[in-house]
């Protein structure tokens, strides 16, 4: 599936197929920060470090912002 919107809510970014369907979530914790998406992936920027996740919420990769 491919990522049709990634929304910040609260302390939590919500994932959403290009039908509105939700495939993940994941929590910012306290200073997490969505930094954008892709139709394969998204970022969270959580202090220093931004992570990359796959639609499913897998992690790809992390790195010193």
């Amino acid at each position: 599936m491919a990522i049709g919107s990634a929304i910040e809510r609260g302390r939590m970014v919500y994932v959403y197929d290009e039908k509105g369907r939700q495939l993940c979530s994941k929590a910012l914790g306290s200073d997490g920060c969505l930094m954008g998406y892709t139709g394969t992936s998204f970022s969270i920027r959580k202090g220093k470090m931004v992570y990359v996740y796959d639609e499913k919420g897998h992690q790809l990769s992390s790195k010193i912002a």
